[in-house]
């Protein structure tokens, strides 16, 4: 059995430790390309250990924290969701320069850096590639199932919403129980379980995170906004049974792109969680995420899973 390796440590960012893991290839394998990975809403990243394992099996290191208000970075209830746009992409810029700015020789790093998102994690990424100062360090981006808009069915009530986005800007730190339905992540009942029984996947944020990740999302589809996306190679994976984020609205932002190097790819009857979905379509997703970062990287895939 291959053995990975994976580190973790505190990084102390902006007034705050940060837990911070890297995945490499094992002994033997070189590394042909390296991902900074962005989770999505009040979850973590050892939800991922799979998935970077297996990455890193193919010659792909993996580098992820635990985003301000969220997982091991903010344990405690009080911190939960005590985050908003301006602090997301400050933390994530001295992460960026941090990790990588060492590795930037002439505007390169000699070994190629995508940027991956899932979900939250996806619209952030997204959002980095059309403002993010370090944008061109990397040499593609990946958003798996975005959150550009919520797909209906999780949307909350209109009228609550409009009046949890006129509280927000009075009281911004109020928390605020999303009530997500678990059974909309996959169909593959385990990983459900797995998440009901996880502490802090809590589905709690603040007001002031809610307001800026559903205004993040929506900015996306802004034909004036997004004609400023990086001239990068870009991925999507969706599956189009996804009732967490809407399908429909990342096709909108993927067919606006005036990029040439997109590609989208449809899972088929997929939930939000293509890395914890039924076998055959996770089987899937892996393929078509391995071998696109291999190709874009320059690499041989081998297509073995």
């Amino acid at each position: 059995m291959i053995m990975m390796n994976s580190t973790a440590e505190a990084w102390h960012v902006n007034g705050i430790d940060f837990h911070v893991k890297d995945t490499v290839p094992p002994a033997g394998i070189p590394t042909v390309a390296k991902l900074l990975f962005l989770h999505g809403f009040a979850e973590h990243v050892d939800r991922y250990s799979e998935l970077f394992d297996f990455l890193a099996s193919r010659g792909i290191e993996v580098f992820a924290f635990d985003q301000r208000g969220a997982g091991q970075t903010s344990r405690e209830k009080k911190q939960w969701g005590m985050t908003d746009e301006k602090m997301v992409f400050l933390d994530l810029e001295e992460i960026i320069r941090r990790k990588i700015g060492p590795e930037v020789v002439d505007g390169k790093t000699a070994i190629p850096w995508f940027m991956i998102g899932f979900s939250m994690g996806g619209g952030i990424c997204l959002n980095y590639a059309i403002k993010g100062q370090h944008r061109e360090w990397f040499a593609g981006y990946l958003a798996i199932s975005p959150w550009v808009l919520l797909h209906p069915r999780t949307h909350p009530n209109p009228i609550i919403y409009n009046v949890l986005l006129g509280i927000s800007k009075a009281f911004p730190r109020i928390q605020y129980f999303t009530g997500l339905d678990f059974e909309f992540l996959s169909r593959d009942p385990a990983s459900v379980q797995r998440v009901r029984d996880d502490p802090m996947c809590h589905a709690t944020g603040t007001l002031k995170q809610m307001a800026d990740t559903f205004d993040r999302g929506r900015k996306l589809l802004d034909n004036t906004y997004n004609s400023n996306f990086v001239n990068r190679a870009l991925l999507i994976i969706h599956g189009d049974a996804d009732k967490i984020v809407s399908y429909d609205a990342a096709k909108e932002f993927f067919d606006s792109l005036q990029i040439t190097d997109k590609t989208m790819i449809t899972i088929e009857g997929g939930y939000h969680e293509l890395h914890h979905e039924i076998e055959d379509d996770r089987k899937k997703f892996l393929a078509e995420l391995t071998n696109w970062i291999l190709d874009k990287s320059g690499a041989k895939a081998d297509g073995t899973l």
